[in-house]
């Protein structure tokens, strides 16, 4: 399934984020759902990246993604 497949399915099914992880470039991409389109969030190298949940807020540290 490709990458525009997959972000047109979880659009449809209300997925609140949508994560595209380069691992050799070490970056991840970040979009959310805004009243049914996803909008950029941005990109993450080393910094935290907030996801917010209807109940809480996850500080994804992007960069622990990359450590070994």
């Amino acid at each position: 399934m490709r990458h525009w497949t997959k972000f047109q399915l979880y659009r449809d099914e209300g997925v609140g984020y949508y994560l595209l992880l380069y691992p050799r470039q070490t970056k991840a991409k970040v979009y959310r759902l805004v009243d049914g389109e996803y909008r950029k969030v941005g990109d993450f190298q080393r910094e935290i990246c907030p996801i917010a949940l209807p109940d809480c807020t996850i500080a994804l540290d992007v960069g622990k993604l990359w450590s070994r």
